[in-house]
């Protein structure tokens, strides 16, 4: 999933990969942080 904005191909394409690939990206630091418990 983290690759798939490369491979867009047309502008909807890559603006909807691109707004969902910043979603995963705060996601996964949320995560990481309640993991180690920084909330």
């Amino acid at each position: 999933l983290s690759r798939l904005r490369e491979v867009m191909t047309t502008p909807t394409g890559r603006a909807l990969a691109e707004e969902r690939h910043a979603f995963m990206v705060q996601f996964f630091a949320r995560l990481e942080a309640e993991i180690h418990d920084e909330r």
